[in-house]
């Protein structure tokens, strides 16, 4: 017995419960496990199971319910998974969970950070704003509406650094990214809006936008990028200066301080920086030996005090 990577990206033929608290789908015409761990990880490990904006149940990745404008398709069925897991031996099955390595798996690499991402529609629209007023918003003449679903919910219209703008602000012609699916309603339904407008929030703010990290010997490695929005900064900060630390469930929270660093030089006339961290830090003792899979960032200099939390994709 031994387990072997996988990895699968293709139409998701159909998702049932597996009466255990996981789930059942079928793609490829093979059937692929998704184990009830995969939803309920350990404390420090990442929940599994996921569309681009939510984590997923179980309840919620097998719901039938139809998504908008998917007329007779069953929730996800007929949408596009991205599976990373392992096939076992023993029964000759997919599985997506936490797994318990087999004594004989000897040199043999299999995936300890398995994943389902699945959504109804893999479509991205990019493209000039050419309606946004009381009647809708549109990109290049496209209707486009946020989704409301629980199982996909939309994000906060956000600028390219990460930060929530006031949509009715976006000016028509101006650059926006719309992903989501298209409908056989003929809308476009997004579960993220990327475009420039005014701030929702005019304090100063720092951001998380996406982030990896992998385990390297006796240390770990971490690359993620964010950005920082300086409005609202003391008149005359050279630069903001920010703090890392890791985030675990240890008798609770638990912060760990991992660096302290330094935005590039703050400019009159450019509202944002951003920044990119590409470092290694050692493991300490258990249960703080593994990468961490939640981030924190606190813009220290700043008169609020903005924080942001970010998960860590574990490689």
């Amino acid at each position: 017995m031994a387990l072997h990577m996988v990895e699968l990206e293709g139409i998701i033929e159909s998702i049932d419960p597996d009466g255990n608290g996981g789930a059942i789908l079928k793609m490829f015409g093979i059937e692929v496990l998704v184990d009830a761990t995969a939803f309920n990880p350990g404390p420090n490990q990442p929940s599994s199971v996921s569309s681009p904006t939510v984590k997923l149940t179980a309840e919620q990745l097998t719901r039938a319910d139809e998504f908008p404008g998917r007329t007779g398709k069953d929730g996800f069925e007929a949408g596009t998974a991205i599976v990373i897991g392992n096939f076992d031996t023993a029964d000759g099955k997919i599985h997506v969970n936490v797994p318990a390595p087999p004594p004989n798996q000897g040199a043999i690499e299999f995936e300890a950070n398995p994943s389902l991402t699945v959504e109804p529609g893999e479509t991205v629209l990019l493209g000039p704003v050419t309606k946004n007023d009381a009647s809708g918003f549109h990109v290049n003449g496209v209707n486009v509406v946020r989704l409301t679903d629980d199982r996909m919910e939309a994000k906060s219209t956000r600028n390219e650094f990460g930060f929530e703008i006031i949509i009715e602000t976006v000016a028509e012609m101006t650059l926006a990214s719309v992903e989501g699916y298209y409908g056989d309603d003929g809308i476009f339904h997004a579960s993220l809006i990327e475009t420039d407008g005014e701030l929702a929030d005019h304090e100063p703010q720092i951001s998380f936008l996406r982030g990896e990290g992998r385990t390297r010997g006796a240390s770990f490695e971490l690359k993620f990028r964010g950005g920082i929005a300086v409005e609202g900064m003391p008149l005359g900060t050279p630069r903001a200066i920010f703090r890392l630390s890791r985030v675990d469930m240890v008798n609770g929270v638990q912060q760990t301080f991992l660096l302290r660093n330094y935005s590039e030089p703050i400019t009159a006339g450019t509202p944002f920086i951003r920044f990119d961290i590409d470092d290694t830090f050692p493991l300490l003792p258990t249960p703080l030996d593994t990468v961490p899979t939640k981030i924190l960032l606190e813009l220290t200099n700043a008169p609020n005090q903005a924080k942001a939390e970010g998960e860590i994709e574990v490689r």
